[in-house]
């Protein structure tokens, strides 16, 4: 069974949001669909990613990250008491357009990009991640669930060629 990650997308599903709308429509969306991120689309082509991840990282003050436990993340444990201020926080941050907290940079999957290099990069960069044509074109999202669907069907598809 060829790969191609083009085939592991669901265009007509496709979730997005612009750079003008707001934060806090960004995190209606994500709530009533159950997704985890937005492509930022303006006119079509894909100029961000939005995330919880990108609030999480605009309410949280830069200082408070630097510190790092054991495992190397970043120990929060000093911010329990400024909850209240941290909640504040949010609901301005919720007022800001998208594009001024989304994310700009981002891993860009080819649409004949191989399995072993998507799932390369779904293990580096989590997921979903965005593939486009070779000309640069936004064609949609590639997931772990994708992936792993592929796997098995790719398995069972040569379990069957050997019987």
């Amino acid at each position: 069974m060829e790969f191609l990650s083009r085939a592991l997308i669901k265009p007509e599903k496709l979730i997005s949001i612009k750079p003008e709308d707001t934060v806090e429509q960004a995190v209606s969306m994500i709530r009533e669909h159950g997704i985890r991120m937005l492509p930022v689309l303006e006119d079509g082509k894909m100029v961000g990613i939005f995330s919880l991840k990108s609030i999480i990282r605009e309410v949280i003050p830069k200082g408070l990250t630097a510190a790092e436990n054991e495992s190397g993340l970043p120990d929060l444990s000093y911010i329990d008491g400024i909850v209240d201020t941290l909640s504040e926080k949010l609901l301005d941050i919720e007022k800001l357009h998208v594009r001024d907290i989304m994310r700009t940079e981002f891993v860009k999957i080819v649409e004949d990009a191989s399995a072993t290099h998507v799932l390369r990069q779904i293990y580096n960069h989590g997921s979903p991640l965005p593939v486009f044509t070779k000309t640069g074109e936004f064609m949609g999202l590639i997931t772990e669930q994708s992936m792993i669907k592929y796997l098995h069907l790719s398995y069972w598809s040569e379990e069957a060629k050997e019987q």
